[in-house]
C-alpha cells in the first residue's frame, strides 16, 4: 500500500522490489519474532494485471457480493468482533 501512495506521490511508479517487515508480538520473547522478505511486484499483487485481478478489487468483489470467508485462526474470530461467532460454520 505505501508502495501505491509513494508512487501517487512523486508521480511516477515505483518498480523496485519492496522489503517488507513482518512482526509478530506476543507475551513471551520466544513468541516474538520478526522476519524480513523481498517482494517484487508488490504494486501487481494489490492492483492486479489486465489478466489477473488484484487483491485490492478481489476484496471489493466480496464487499459488493457480501461473500465473507471465515478465517478462524484470525485474532478477531472472537465474540467481541464477530456478530455471527456463534453460529459461524467456519470455526467447526
Amino acid at each position: 500500500m505505501y508502495e501505491l501512495l509513494a508512487g501517487a506521490a512523486i508521480g511516477q511508479p515505483i518498480t523496485a522490489p519492496a522489503e517488507i517487515i513482518g512482526l509478530q508480538v506476543a507475551k513471551t520473547d520466544k513468541g516474538r519474532r520478526a522476519a524480513v522478505g523481498v517482494i517484487t511486484g508488490a504494486r501487481e499483487l494489490l492492483v492486479g494485471t489486465e489478466e489477473q485481478p488484484g487483491l485490492l478489487q478481489m476484496a471489493a468483489r466480496m464487499i459488493r457480493s457480501g461473500d465473507f470467508y471465515g478465517n478462524p485462526k484470525s485474532q478477531t474470530c472472537t465474540e467481541k468482533y464477530c456478530p455471527v461467532f456463534h453460529g459461524c460454520r467456519w470455526r467447526r
